[in-house]
Formats: structure tokens, C-alpha cells, sequence
């Protein structure tokens, strides 16, 4: 019977908790139960890889009692979690210290984030990361039951720590790595090739790569400038801020290197653009992949630029002449099949040769340019804008235009080719003389055979009306020379000598003159006298005379 009595006695209490008694000392005991686990838990080799570990409390109780000592009891405070480096056998670092996760009370969730760094090789499996989880709670919670509630609370604190394995997997398929070299600038409004490679870092096989590229800038475009020729590999395919490359196949360890067209526009600034890359494949087994957002990107640089300087010319109304300028390629980058055009800048000055080819021109050098220039006798004098351009190839072999270049030249009045002045020009009525001419090369060039060529009209007649002179230098002068009579009875009065000259330029052209004036004085003969030309007829008869004479005798 007894044992009948204690085996009632027990299950009552099991059945029917004892009430606590009024100034007695009760108790609650328990703690927290931490868990972890993860949601998504692939890795890949040769990245920076965030996992994210969410940690659960399920509390327990061992003796119950009012619900505020109960949850006292449940609740981890202070929770800390420390990944053991040490303990992973992988080539795994962490590159995050002790996230604190503050009070998780029973059936709440908090979650912590890692940071890790895997290496290249890191094998394809299941790897084990363990993470301590350390944190305090309360034991025992003591307290008393009085008419007013609870009293003489008293709290058995402890601390606890928890090591929780997570399992994290690299799965066995195509990894991509994407890298660009150091060389991949553009300049501003400038079109080039971006060169980047493409590395299969996994250990399966890929085919059908699509590479899409995505500018994520607004001043870079994909593919040529506008009216630009565009020279890419076969698949590429532009969109504008998009566009794609196409790879048959990689194997794993394989390099591929790729390049497309780029663009920036005139409104980009100095600095690095991004280029967001997704690598979409096929594995073998033809499941189709995509791999993460992959950031590369190149630099902008400064505007390819061209100086015009020391510009000056020998222009004048009704001559040729020529404009001579120095072109220099202020960089920052090398042109190729460099030609400089110049614009007619009006009506009458015309080049006579419109482009000038220069070849290649390195950052910082700089050639001479020369443009013959005729200027019509119906241009104004005064300054000119001429206007420059530079065609060119960049690096990638694109043909380019430069921004204008201008020069402002003058234009001189127009001038004699030769000054004209009498030396000797004065004849006296009924008489013969020399005419004696200075003639002055006033062209800025030697001028080659001279021939003079004098008119002149009655009273005046010339027995000899030309004049050579072989070659003059600028500014040099020379002394012609014509026989020249008056006829007798004539007023004494000016009369003018025309002269004009046919003569050889330096480009071998031969040119006729302005026509030119040189006054002749006619002076009176000598009073009481017979004229000049009468007794230059008796002396002609006299001898006559006498010859005939002479003659007979013998």
C-alpha cells in the first residue's frame, strides 16, 4: 500500500504543479539553445565570397515558473560570433572579426555576416566553417511570492560558448575571371579598342560564351563615334551603352582574349569608367550558367590636341605667296597618317595647295607646313582667318578630325614687282642719246631674265629697245640702257618712255609685267647753231665726197 500511495502521491504532482507558497523561496531553471545555419552556401575559387549565418535560440526550461523568469532564463545575451580560422582546412581566409549580435531571446532569429577570401585552388567539395558563438544568460532565477507580487529576486548568471560547423560548397563548373591591361585609354571624343582577357578559372569546360558588357557611365558608348567606320571583331554586337562578345568554347585554365569598340564622348571628363561584365556559358552537360557581375573597366583621358604656331606669310595683293606655320601634336597620344588641310579663307586668296602630309607626329613633335597662296588683284588688303584641320589615325586606326586651327594673317597691299627710276633721261631736240634706267627687284624672291621692252611715240624713236638683265636678288638694282633721237622742231616738253619686262619667277613660270613710265625731258639745241642731226648728215655727205674722190685718183 505504500508504494501504492507514493506512485499517487508522485503523479499528482506531475498532473496538478504545485502552487507556490506565500514567503517561500522558488525557482526557475534554464538557459538558451543556439543553433546556426545557412541559406545559401556556395562559394567559388579566387573570390570575395559574404556568407550569411543565421542564428536561432530555442530556449529551454528545466523548472518553470512565472513567464518574466522563464524568458529571463531563455534569453543569450551578448551574443558574439568568431569564425575559427584556424580550424578550416581549406585555403580560406576571413577577413571578419567578431560580429556582435546583441540579446536573442527564445524563438528569435539574428543573422551574421562573414567575410571571406578564397583562393585559386580551391577544390571543388563540401568545406566545414566553424564558428564559436559565445554569449551570457541566467541560470537560476530565486524569488519569493508576497501578497504584492515577487520579492528577494535573485539571479545565477553564467556564460556560455557554442562552437557551430557550416558547411559551405564549391560546386564543380566553369569559373570566369575577367582582367583588362594597363593600356586601355581612351581619350575624350576619341574612339578605341578595350582590350580585356577572359580566363576559364574552373574545372569544367564551357562553350557558347556571351560576354555582355555594360557601359555604366553615360559618356561611354559602345562601337564607333558617329560617322566613323567601324573596324571590330567578328561577335561584337553594338547596342550603344551595351554590347556582346561571343567565345566558342574554354577550356578550364584557358586565356581568351577579347576586344570591342569604344567611345566617349566630347562632355567626358578625365578619369576611370566601369564596365559591368556578365559571362553567360553552356557546361557540357548542357545546363546553361551565368556568372556574377564582373567590374572592369579603362581610363579617359585628356582630348588629343594640335597647336598651330608661329604662323606667318609674304601674302600681297596680285602675288603669289606662301603661308608657313609650325604644327605640333600636344598629345597625349601618337598620330599616324597625319594630314593638315587649309581652308580658303575668302573669295581671291586661294591655296594652291589645299593639304600638307606630315606622316607620323610622336606627343611633342612638331613639323613645318608651307601653303602656296595666290592672292587676286580683286582681294582687300587687310587680316585673314585661315582656317586648319588635322586628319589623322589613332591607335586603334581610326580616322580623326581635329578641332579647328586658326591663324590670322595679313594680307599686304599690292605692290610694282620692279621700281623704275630714270638715271639719265634727257634728250636734247634734233639729237641721238643714251637713256639710262635704274630698275630695282622689288619682290621678295631672284628673279631670273629680264627682258626690257621700251615704247615710245613720236617725237621719240628708239634704235634699240630691248634690255637683258640675267638674274636680280630682292632689292638688288641694275642699269639699262636704250638709243634713243628727237626729231628737230619740236617743243620741249616731257614725254613718256613705256617700259615693261618679262621676267622668270622662282617656280620657273614666266610672268610680263605691269607696264611702267619713265619721263623723258626733251631739251632745246644749242642757239646760232645748226642742228645736231644736219651736221650729222654733212659730215655723211663729206665722206662720201672724199671716198669717191680718192677712188678715181687710183
Amino acid at each position: 500500500m505504500k508504494y501504492i500511495a507514493v506512485s499517487v502521491l508522485l503523479i499528482g504532482s506531475i498532473i496538478f504543479p504545485v502552487m507556490p507558497v506565500e514567503g517561500q523561496t522558488q525557482q526557475v531553471i534554464g538557459g538558451p539553445s543556439l543553433s546556426g545555419s545557412i541559406q545559401d552556401n556556395r562559394i567559388e575559387p579566387s573570390a570575395q565570397e559574404n556568407i550569411a549565418v543565421t542564428i536561432s535560440n530555442s530556449g529551454y526550461v528545466i523548472q518553470s515558473g512565472p513567464s518574466q523568469f522563464v524568458q529571463r532564463v531563455n534569453t543569450a545575451r551578448n551574443v558574439q560570433a568568431t569564425i575559427k580560422e584556424s580550424q578550416i582546412n581549406a585555403p580560406i581566409s576571413v577577413d571578419t572579426g567578431t560580429v556582435t549580435l546583441g540579446a536573442l531571446q527564445s524563438g528569435s532569429i539574428q543573422q551574421a555576416t562573414f567575410s571571406l577570401e578564397t583562393g585559386g585552388n580551391l577544390e571543388p567539395g563540401t568545406y566545414e566553417i566553424p564558428i564559436e558563438i559565445d554569449y551570457s544568460y541566467t541560470n537560476i532565477a530565486n524569488y519569493e511570492v508576497s501578497q504584492s507580487g515577487y520579492s528577494n529576486i535573485e539571479y545565477v548568471d553564467r556564460s556560455g560558448s557554442k562552437t557551430i560547423d557550416i558547411e559551405v560548397v564549391v560546386e564543380e563548373r566553369p569559373r570566369f575571371t575577367l582582367d583588362t591591361p594597363e593600356n586601355n585609354q581612351l581619350s575624350v571624343g576619341d574612339s578605341d579598342r578595350f582590350n580585356f582577357s577572359v580566363s576559364n578559372t574552373g574545372n569544367e569546360r564551357a562553350q557558347d560564351i556571351s560576354i555582355q558588357l555594360s557601359s555604366q557611365s553615360p559618356t561611354i558608348q559602345f562601337g564607333e563615334k558617329s560617322g566613323s567606320q567601324s573596324n571590330d571583331v567578328t561577335g561584337q554586337t553594338d547596342r550603344g551603352s551595351q554590347t556582346s562578345a561571343f567565345i566558342p568554347s574554354l577550356s578550364p585554365g584557358e586565356v581568351y582574349n577579347a576586344s570591342v569598340k569604344v567611345s566617349s564622348t566630347t562632355s567626358s571628363t578625365s578619369g576611370q569608367y566601369p564596365i559591368q561584365a556578365t559571362v553567360n556559358y553552356e557546361r557540357p552537360n548542357g545546363i546553361s550558367g551565368s556568372s556574377d557581375p564582373i567590374t572592369i573597366g579603362g581610363s579617359i583621358q585628356r582630348e588629343q590636341q594640335f597647336a598651330l604656331s608661329d604662323a606667318s606669310s609674304n601674302l600681297r595683293v596680285g602675288e603669289e605667296g606662301t603661308l608657313t606655320a609650325t604644327l605640333t601634336n600636344q598629345g597625349p597620344n601618337t598620330a599616324q597618317d597625319v594630314v593638315i588641310s587649309l581652308q580658303e579663307p575668302a573669295t581671291g586668296i586661294e591655296p594652291d595647295r589645299s593639304e600638307f602630309a606630315l606622316g607620323t607626329l610622336q606627343p611633342g613633335a612638331s613639323e613645318t607646313i608651307r601653303f602656296p597662296i595666290t592672292v587676286a588683284d580683286t582681294a582687300d588688303t587687310g587680316p585673314y582667318q585661315f582656317t586648319h584641320r588635322v586628319q589623322y589615325q589613332n591607335n586603334d586606326g581610326t580616322e580623326q578630325t581635329s578641332d579647328p586651327l586658326n591663324a590670322r594673317i595679313e594680307v599686304a597691299e599690292q605692290r610694282d614687282t620692279f621700281a623704275v627710276a630714270g638715271v639719265n633721261t634727257s634728250l636734247q631736240v634734233g639729237s641721238t642719246g643714251l637713256v639710262e634706267v635704274e630698275l630695282t627687284n622689288n619682290d621678295e624672291s631672284t628673279l631670273r631674265n629680264i627682258n626690257a621692252k621700251a615704247f615710245v611715240d613720236d617725237p621719240l624713236s628708239a634704235s634699240s629697245d630691248e634690255a637683258y638683265i640675267a638674274s636680280l636678288e630682292p632689292g638688288e638694282t641694275a642699269t639699262i640702257s636704250f638709243d634713243m633721237s628727237v626729231t628737230g622742231d619740236v617743243p620741249t616738253r616731257t614725254h613718256p618712255l613705256e617700259l615693261d619686262f618679262q621676267y622668270q619667277q622662282p617656280d620657273g613660270d614666266t610672268v610680263l609685267s605691269n607696264t611702267y613710265q619713265v619721263p623723258i625731258t626733251l631739251t632745246p639745241a644749242p642757239e646760232g647753231g645748226l642742228p645736231v642731226f644736219l651736221i650729222f648728215g654733212g659730215l655723211v655727205v663729206v665722206s662720201c665726197i672724199v671716198g669717191g674722190v680718192i677712188y678715181l685718183r687710183r
